[in-house]
């Protein structure tokens, strides 16, 4: 399911449209969360300044992504509900407006709608509105007997990187031949991003792959949402102890 979520959040970025998942990376130190979102992040969008520590605020959010092809934020250790609802906009489109700099009546809008990725230790995302957008991937630690200098990495990255990006080209090709065709029996939160998944994933898997998987995910994850809250924990040992037909 993760390999094909990730599969699934390149293809949905190689689209000019959104809207877009949330891509989350997930683990402890030494699962090499930032080399993953290195790697991820260059196969779409060579932007010099890379991978970025999280925003002060909710401006230079919106200024990052309308400069990037993918915004990706590393390290994180929570999420303001700000920047929680700033991620959503950003990854389904949507506009903020600030006063522009050394002016009192002028106004400066930026427009965007880009792919996200984070990386964080933990889990950090605990808005269900952030969560239902979001793909959660938790990465293992790698054994020592398995790791390598980042050099020999990227010489094994660059001698395959030609061959992934025309594997990837070649499910948007496929998407694009088929996109009109799809026909969703639901249509679930993201129905955009599903319906260009379904029509990709034909060059590799089944109809309804990723579609499955992604279901799978979100319910992990809003699962993750309540047991990371207090009440709602309380609340469902409280109902579990009583007749819940009678509820």
């Amino acid at each position: 399911d993760d390999f094909r979520l990730i599969i699934a959040w390149l293809l949905a970025a190689l689209r000019p449209q959104g809207p877009f998942p949330l891509l989350a990376l997930a683990g402890e130190p030494g699962t090499s969360k930032t080399s993953t979102a290195t790697l991820l992040r260059s196969l779409i969008d060579p932007h010099i300044a890379g991978i970025r520590r999280p925003p002060k605020e909710e401006r230079d959010l919106f200024i990052c992504a309308s400069k990037s092809a993918a915004l990706v934020y590393d390290n994180l250790s929570s999420i303001p509900e700000w920047l929680s609802d700033g991620l959503c906009v950003v990854a389904t489109g949507g506009t903020f407006a600030a006063r522009a700099l050394r002016t009192d009546g002028d106004e400066a809008l930026f427009t965007v709608e880009k792919p996200v990725m984070i990386t964080s230790v933990g889990e950090v995302i605990s808005r269900s509105d952030l969560a239902d957008r979001a793909m959660v991937v938790t990465l293992t630690a790698i054994p020592e007997a398995s790791r390598m200098t980042k050099a020999a990495f990227n010489a094994i990255l660059d001698s395959a990187r030609p061959r992934i990006l025309g594997s990837l080209l070649d499910g948007v090709s496929q998407g694009l031949a088929n996109v009109t065709k799809v026909n969703l029996q639901r249509l679930p939160r993201m129905a955009d991003f599903i319906t260009w998944a379904q029509a990709c994933e034909t060059a590799f898997w089944p109809a309804g792959t990723i579609h499955a998987a992604f279901d799978r995910n979100v319910a992990d994850a809003v699962e993750g949402v309540l047991e990371g809250d207090a009440v709602a924990v309380a609340l469902r040992k409280w109902f579990d102890k009583r007749d819940q037909e009678a509820w």
